[in-house]
């Protein structure tokens, strides 16, 4: 490796850290977090670039890709860039599906394309890059980043953000390694001719693409496939059928299935199935793997309650983390109905536009979340003694 492209690296990572090290977040983990890669960035400016070996050029290569990993999501999850309002709720969802000692921090990186919502892996799975800074610099990060990508123009959506349920869903089920456990039991059935009648007959359903026989090569799409279910069912367990909502608009209510994706229609009647508890072969399948790897059963996690807050324009009082995550429901309830309720409640005179009724939502699930945060912040803290 020519160490003046290393350089030149390095150079781009400098620039990138002057903007990134001034950084404001709305919770103490990120900050924590940053301070360990500036930590990082001083010895790291220090060394002498020129005098690396290749072996030591191709890890100091590594690290500078982990940190611009790094501060690309950190950069996205600053105080004026996401609110903690969505981030809370995925937090409290996280808890449900880690061991108390586990640290990870969920980090945004804001994308163009108004349907890119996405999981990605790279900082939190790879120990290898972990094992490369503790080698070389001594320096151990006690937390990982959960980095999902974010809509731009949808951080506070949060009619659409019901989708980032699903999304840290892939992180549950890589963590736990749900899908793969599926797709090498499934194939294992297969070719020890334990399919009965019954679920075979799920299987021509959900995976229209192995009708002819479980071939090893289609195991990379099994496992796709299988890993889409389980973070719709994953999601449904927060905000009930309201993804598949939101993922029929998006997709056109397709019926084929890709490589990478199952048919809408599949997904949709799976979740179905698992909101309204019909039992089927298919999603026993999958109910019954899950607990193996995770300890944890997929059940429903939403406290339904019953106003008419919204429809009176102000925030629902919440008590608990279940009714935090069924304000999703209750606001795209509410949005799919007619609006006349609104209307009626506040005698208005006149129709309320689409684009009124929108932001109405948004808002007010905002500033339910915002105030449940800060009832439960001062119930935590007003039996604290002053120090």
């Amino acid at each position: 490796m020519d160490n003046k492209l290393l350089q030149l690296n390095f150079s781009q990572l400098e620039s990138a850290w002057k903007t990134t090290k001034n950084n404001h977040y709305s919770d103490s983990k990120k900050s924590k977090y940053q301070d360990k890669l500036s930590e990082l960035f001083s010895k790291m400016k220090s060394e002498d670039f020129s005098a690396s070996t290749v072996e030591q050029a191709v890890e100091r290569s590594l690290v500078i890709d982990f940190f611009f990993h790094s501060i690309t999501f950190l950069n996205g999850s600053t105080l004026t860039q996401i609110p903690f309002e969505i981030i809370k709720c995925l937090e409290e969802a996280l808890r449900d599906w880690l061991d108390e000692h586990e640290d990870f921090i969920i980090v945004t990186s804001l994308v163009k394309g108004i349907s890119d919502f996405s999981f990605d892996t790279t900082l939190t799975f790879r120990n290898e890059l972990y094992e490369i800074i503790e080698k070389n610099y001594e320096i151990v990060f006690e937390s990982r980043l959960i980095q999902i990508n974010v809509p731009e123009s949808l951080t506070r959506d949060y009619l659409a953000n019901v989708v980032l349920y699903h999304e840290l869903g892939h992180f549950i089920d890589r963590k736990y390694r749900i899908s793969e456990i599926l797709t090498i039991s499934l194939i294992h059935l297969e070719k020890t001719g334990k399919i009965d009648n019954n679920l075979r007959q799920a299987l021509n359903q959900y995976f229209p693409f192995i009708e002819h026989g479980l071939a090893h090569n289609y195991s990379r799409v099994l496992n796709s496939h299988f890993s889409e279910y389980f973070c719709d069912l994953f999601a449904a367990q927060y905000v009930e059928k309201t993804l598949g909502s939101y993922l029929n608009y998006l997709t056109k209510g397709n019926l084929q299935c890709s490589i990478s994706h199952p048919s809408t229609s599949n997904r949709i009647a799976l979740v179905k199935h698992f909101i309204e508890n019909q039992k089927t072969d298919f999603l026993d399948l999958i109910l019954n793997i899950t607990p193996l790897s995770t300890k944890k059963e997929l059940k429903k996690r939403f406290k339904e309650f019953s106003t008419d807050d919204f429809e009176n324009l102000i925030p629902v009082e919440i008590n608990s983390a279940e009714e935090l995550h069924y304000l999703f429901v209750y606001g795209w309830n509410l949005w799919l109905s007619d609006w006349s309720e609104i209307q009626r409640l506040n005698e208005m005179s006149y129709q309320l536009s689409p684009n009124q009724v929108y932001e109405v939502i948004n808002n007010l699930i905002e500033k339910s979340i915002g105030n449940y945060i800060v009832k439960t912040n001062w119930e935590k803290h007003k039996d604290v003694p002053a120090s």
